[in-house]
């Protein structure tokens, strides 16, 4: 195909003449049009640019003041739907569009103080693509100058962004405590727990309800249900007024003792069972753990043979459980009572036969009380576990920095009850000894439940024959050993009882009997059956004063990103002010802006009567003219590809070998 343009459909005839301007009338034009040039610091003064980094600075304040205020603070403190997070990204966002601005205007004014000062097209053009293309500014090389520096630095901006949203972390973690009302349901008087049996009136049968309490007990004696106490979210720290038992204890003993020695004596001495018996070190062997023995050392017997003795027996450790009955006045009441022994020894490698120690005894009288109970409530309202009920943890020892873990709490001589629980009042229970029918009882089925689950016996012997010392536990006693003697020798540690070591890895009894008259009193055994009914609890629901603990949501600040960040930001700052030196030597508000940069290369399509105002003014001359981009059908420009008006503007057509097909005028 031939040129693009056909004479024969020439839109109008061009007058292609100039005429030469004269002087006067060159004069007259000048004072017709004078140019609009009112340089100074205050007439140039960029208050769009240096706006923008005021900002941008204010944006940085603001960003420190949010991680400072957000530190630490959980989401109840902090508005919720304005997480901190959030407003840094505000920020930021706010933060770089100022950035771009000020960088934008920055370059403008660069870009004009270049020409004004006189420069090549080649090094305007380049100037120009610094601001438009990091490629150019990488491969800049000697040509880099401020121009370059600023537009580098809208890329730079990138790096506080990243560091001030690495600024401000959550982790979960408890909230402030907050007071709040717990209903729940706790006897405070002990209930009907058994029947007592046979004309010595022993413990008999349990009731159906506290076995099933001590029960729910057993099987979770350190974290007990917490379905009594609902309305607890967190954690709740509380104390609940609940029966249970005044622990009034002697003072213990110890005695120094050699039960390697004592056994051996006996067996050598082949006593009969009458001068054994007669002994205050040795007596005949029973099978009950709870009877009262005076000594410490008891002799086997074989009854249906009638046989002389075979082995001896030493009990190292003991807990039994008796009953006292009410006596006349009715002030006193019923109680139980508790008998502890047991035995710390050392094996002496250089002689098996003996292991020194010491004994220790102590015994407690159990009354029934009205005890303030110290318990802590876990439940999370998200997890589909239960609500978990712990005895003894009180919010001051929960809270504490300084302790390791939550310390158990010991038992107090002078309390008569551990640390952190309080003897309210006592309850009396009036019980007289009844030699007749099997009859209910308050304290008997408590009683035989002491005795199944924490009563314990454990006694070592002598075998002659086979000349090694043999050992049997039984109840709760291989819980409270604390070593493992050496093979054939005697050195047994039990733990005390009352307060065991850390390192038993065990709780005391003290603790055991607390938390089963706790799941008495509340009744966990039978609401674990019937958990929408309180009926079973017969001193109703009441309510208990409780110090609440949510976890939440906490904000924390890294103050190295945060200070990263802020150096950062005053770096672009700093990187930006450049573009800015000699503002005040250009005459009028300038722009990178495509037309306004034609019109000042005297571009034709630009002329207009305001040919040296500004590019507003130049815009309401020129800006209604219609314009086309193809190739030029006439004029100076004919066969150019270029603007002008639509009349003067063929559509182009593709070149001979071109490849994608034919193109559309715009």
């Amino acid at each position: 195909m031939g040129s693009a343009y056909d004479p024969h459909n020439e839109k109008k005839d061009v007058i292609e003449s100039v005429r030469p301007v004269t002087a006067a009338e060159s004069d007259e034009e000048s004072n017709l049009d004078q140019p609009e040039w009112q340089p100074g610091w205050k007439a140039r003064f960029p208050i769009l640019g240096f706006g923008a980094l005021v900002i941008v600075v204010l944006c940085a304040v603001a960003d420190i003041l949010v991680l400072h205020f957000s530190d630490q603070k959980s989401q109840t403190d902090w508005p919720k739907k304005i997480a901190p997070n959030v407003i840094l990204s505000g920020l930021n966002s706010l933060s770089s569009i100022c950035f771009s601005i000020a960088i934008g205007n920055g370059i403008a004014i660069a870009w004009w103080r270049r020409a004004l000062k006189g420069s090549t097209i080649q090094d305007l053009h380049r100037s120009w693509s610094f601001s438009t293309s990091l490629k150019e500014v990488a491969v800049a090389g000697k040509y880099f100058n401020v121009i370059a520096l600023a537009a580098l630095t809208t890329k730079l901006t990138i790096i506080d962004n990243v560091l001030m949203q690495r600024a401000t972390t959550t982790y979960v973690g408890t909230d402030k405590p907050v007071h709040m009302i717990i209903q729940g349901s706790a006897n405070i008087s002990i209930p009907t727990t058994g029947q007592t049996s046979g004309r010595s009136a022993e413990p008999g049968l349990m009731t159906k309800a506290f076995s099933d309490d001590i029960k729910a007990w057993a099987q979770s004696p350190l974290s007990m249900p917490g379905w009594g106490f609902p309305g607890c979210e967190g954690f709740c720290f509380l104390e609940i007024d609940a029966a249970g038992f005044e622990f009034d204890c002697s003072e213990p003993t110890s005695t120094a003792v050699d039960y390697g020695v004592q056994v051996k004596a006996a067996v050598a001495a082949q006593s009969s069972s009458t001068s054994a018996s007669s002994s205050s070190d040795f007596s005949s062997n029973s099978t009950d753990s709870s009877s009262n023995e005076t000594s410490t050392v008891r002799r086997r017997q074989d009854i249906t043979s009638s046989s002389s003795v075979s082995n001896t027996s030493a009990t190292v450790f003991s807990i039994s459980f008796d009953k006292q009955y009410s006596p006349y006045d009715e002030n006193i009441g019923a109680n139980l009572t508790m008998d502890i022994s047991y035995t710390q020894a050392n094996d002496d490698l250089s002689d098996p036969n003996i292991c020194p120690g010491t004994l220790y005894q102590q015994s407690c009288v159990l009354r029934p009380a009205l005890i303030s109970y110290p318990a802590f409530i876990t439940y999370d309202p998200q997890s589909t576990t239960d609500a978990a009920l712990s005895l003894g943890t009180t919010y001051g020892m929960w809270s504490n920095p300084t302790l390791s873990g939550i310390p158990v709490p010991k038992f107090s001589q002078a309390q008569k009850q551990q640390e952190g629980f309080r003897v309210l009042k006592y309850i009396p229970t009036v019980e007289t000894h009844n030699t007749g029918l099997p009859t209910e009882s308050y304290l008997a089925g408590i009683q035989q439940g002491l005795r199944m689950y924490l009563g314990a016996s454990s006694s070592f012997s002598f075998g002659g024959a086979t000349g090694e010392f043999q050992i049997d536990q039984g109840g709760a006693s291989p819980q409270y050993l604390m070593n493992s003697p050496i093979p054939s020798q005697c050195g047994y540690k039990y733990a005390d009882p009352m307060s065991p070591d850390e390192g038993a890895n065990v709780q005391s009894v003290v603790a055991a009997i607390n938390q089963i008259m706790f799941s008495l009193a509340t009744g966990m055994g039978v609401y674990a059956q019937q958990p929408a009914s309180l009926s079973f609890v017969n001193d109703g629901v009441r309510d208990f004063k409780a110090l609440g603990v949510k976890l939440e949501v906490h904000y924390e600040t890294n103050t190295a990103y945060m200070i990263g960040a802020v150096v950062s930001i005053f770096v672009c700052v700093a990187l930006v002010l450049p573009v800015y030196w000699g503002y005040w030597q250009l005459g009028r508000k300038v722009s990178l802006g495509p037309f306004e940069v034609a019109h000042a290369f005297r571009s034709p399509m630009m002329n207009a009567p305001a040919v040296n105002g500004t590019i507003d003014e130049l815009m309401r001359d020129v800006g209604p003219r219609k314009v086309q981009f193809g190739q030029i059908v006439a004029g100076d420009a004919k066969g150019v590809l270029g603007v002008a008006e639509p009349e003067y503007v063929a559509k182009v057509e593709p070149t001979a070998g071109s490849v994608g097909g034919s193109s559309r005028s715009a």
